[in-house]
């Protein structure tokens, strides 16, 4: 049950999905190395990713450790690091196949597969493939609302009455997975009305409110920060403050924070410069920026939210918590 609960990462949440997104197979279709790969992650999902190296800037991560420019980390540099980390992820693997074969040679009844000797010798040796596949719930109609409906349905599962036991739960005792046991959720979501909802939205501030916005700030020295609150004017270290929140919200501080990186290393990197996608309204658009000019880029964007609920019957009919879950992932 923990291996279907398990996040790792890249969307992956479960056994099922990391075996689809790191491999491209359903897990009864993986082999002993790549299920071995899979169990090792359960220690650390970020350490011992056998995607992440692969993808990882660590151009960027060296420079902020020795606080130096980019273009100043030779390609040495960064070759040795990716394959510290290769190593890193096939001595995990290996790890989880040495358990293997102790328990296989000591008749473990639990075992439902066995090695041998010679397949950990051969097993041990080989590389590591991945076949990424981008798992991605913020795609297609209502993610705001998917999204919502995924964290109640998830809550619902796992209460329990005052014995202890799981309100809705199957014929074992065990609660329903929202992954793995083939639910069918219907919702009072109307397709059409949904549709014309998110464009209004977007036609609303591309069109309306963000150019009359952009327009207002261009003379403000602070922007995208108001230059006073009710009368008093914001201070440096209010605006420190409110940046400094926005970094300890972001995925790239959680994510150097997993990987052992001290606060130091971290804020630094915040000021180099690296390649990166960013929200537009005209579409995605790559770019070269420091993580902290992309906080302040996109605290100048608008937001906003619509609901629509009939009145007959209280049911949601239409539901936008934003203009884009994968730019501005809070639901209005």
């Amino acid at each position: 049950m923990y291996l279907n609960q398990f996040d790792f990462l890249y969307n992956a949440v479960g056994i099922e999905n990391a075996a689809k997104v790191y491999f491209n197979k359903r897990p009864d279709e993986l082999t002993k190395s790549e299920a071995a790969c899979l169990v090792g992650m359960v220690k650390n999902p970020s350490l011992y990713n056998p995607r992440s190296y692969q993808v990882k800037d660590y151009r960027g991560r060296i420079a902020a450790k020795k606080e130096i420019d980019r273009d100043k980390v030779s390609e040495q540099e960064v070759r040795e690091a990716r394959e510290k980390d290769s190593l890193l992820i096939h001595q995990r693997r290996n790890q989880v196949l040495m358990q293997w074969l102790k328990n296989s040679e000591k008749e473990n009844g639990a075992l439902t597969e066995k090695i041998t000797r010679e397949e950990y010798d051969q097993l041990k040796n080989e590389p590591i493939i991945v076949d990424y596949q981008v798992v991605d719930h913020k795609e297609g109609i209502a993610p705001y609302y998917r999204e919502s409906l995924r964290k109640e349905l998830t809550a619902l599962f796992q209460s329990k009455d005052e014995k202890g036991e799981y309100i809705y739960k199957k014929k074992d005792g065990t609660p329903y997975d929202l992954y793995q046991d083939g639910l069918r959720i219907y919702t009072t979501i109307n397709v059409e009305l949904q549709q014309y909802a998110e464009e209004a939205v977007a036609h609303h501030l591309k069109e309306g409110l963000q150019p009359e916005f952009d327009k207002n700030n261009k003379r403000r020295k602070r922007f995208p920060f108001a230059e006073n609150y009710n009368g008093i004017a914001i201070s440096d270290e209010q605006v420190e403050s409110i940046m400094n929140r926005a970094r300890k919200g972001s995925e790239r501080y959680t994510r150097m924070k997993d990987e052992g990186l001290s606060e130091k290393e971290i804020m630094a990197s915040f000021n180099i410069k690296v390649p990166m996608t960013v929200f537009s309204w005209n579409g995605m658009t790559d770019t070269i920026m420091t993580p902290n000019d992309s906080i302040r880029y996109y605290k100048g964007f608008l937001r906003a939210g619509l609901i629509s609920i009939e009145p007959q019957s209280g049911f949601i009919k239409a539901w936008v918590g934003g203009a884009d879950i994968s730019s501005f992932t809070y639901d209005h």
